[in-house]
């Protein structure tokens, strides 16, 4: 409350810390914004501790999305970058979809929340990875095909994972 007298500002623990101030704090540097900061802080420790599958799922499709590939004899084979799109894709909005489920097995989210966490957001994801390797790396390059291979991961994870027959087996 600035309006009151004596009122003092949350510092969080930092002398001389003030709202819309820059700060280091465990070797991060971030702009203190009050309690929208806390807030952020405490919303991403609820995602790491509910989806801790899904984030590494998501790391892992990061880093062999990024990675410079070793030539093998697996190259070769047409189209088997394709199947691997596919594959990881499914795996991620799968593994999204099941540790939705779990994450409000108890306290029931609206079921859009999963359509667009598990559906919509891999779906951007993929055309943002596809267009970071066209245009931000010199070894890979985007492809149409290999976005509408994700696309095709996300739809089956959707067919599979998205349908209310999933409930009879408790999952």
């Amino acid at each position: 409350m600035p309006g009151r007298i004596g009122a003092r500002r949350r510092t969080f623990g930092l002398p001389g810390a003030e709202y819309g101030r820059f700060m280091w704090r465990a070797g991060i540097f971030f702009v203190h914004l009050g309690r929208e900061t806390e807030r952020n802080r405490i919303a991403m420790l609820y995602f790491l501790k509910k989806y801790p599958l899904s984030l590494a799922v998501i790391l892992a499709v990061v880093y062999l999305s990024f990675f410079k590939p070793p030539s093998t004899g697996l190259s070769d084979i047409p189209n088997l970058d394709k199947v691997v799109h596919v594959c990881m894709y499914l795996g991620m909005a799968g593994m999204l979809w099941l540790e939705f489920h779990r994450a409000h097995r108890r306290h029931p989210a609206p079921r859009w929340h999963a359509w667009v966490g598990a559906g919509f957001c891999p779906i951007v994801f993929s055309g943002a990875v596809e267009l970071l390797q066209e245009y931000c790396t010199t070894y890979r390059g985007g492809d149409w095909m290999d976005f509408a291979a994700n696309v095709c991961g996300v739809l089956l994870a959707w067919a599979v994972m998205g349908r209310p027959w999933w409930h009879r087996f408790g999952l």
